[in-house]
């Protein structure tokens, strides 16, 4: 891959809470796992707790986790959030340059999901503009 082909994927998923018990970080895990494999993505079996960065005091933030990955080309990681913010579980993820082959895109990756984290604000329809 050379320097101008690579990029990043950040996802960013929200759904309401329906009241009752909150879903398991790991349930929440298992469905991006399926998803990303479904898109031929194969991650690894561990899943890493990593420092939160920026996101630090995110209010409702459960973690930061790292996850290895990869597809028919090349190694990544892949990084996962997840919060639980006023009533809706919003799950962050993002596929990461390797951080040995490419430190620069990593960190820039790993930094950009940090701020997405740290300053997504929850709002409903209602609430949002829309540019209709």
């Amino acid at each position: 891959m050379d320097e101008v082909g690579r990029s990043m994927a950040l996802r960013v998923e929200a759904s309401p809470w329906n009241g009752e018990t909150l879903e398991p970080i790991e349930a929440r895990q298992l469905r991006v796992r399926h998803e990303l494999w479904q898109q031929g993505i194969k991650l690894g079996r561990r899943v890493e707790r990593v420092h939160a960065g920026l996101a630090v005091g995110t209010p409702g933030l459960a973690g930061l986790f790292a996850i290895v990955g990869h597809d028919d080309e090349e190694s990544f990681e892949v990084r996962l959030a997840h919060r639980f913010v006023d009533g809706v579980l919003v799950d962050y993820t993002v596929v990461v340059a390797s951080p040995k082959r490419y430190p620069l895109d990593f960190m820039r990756a790993s930094r950009a999901l940090e701020i997405a984290v740290a300053t997504t604000k929850v709002r409903t329809k209602e609430e949002s503009e829309h540019a209709a």
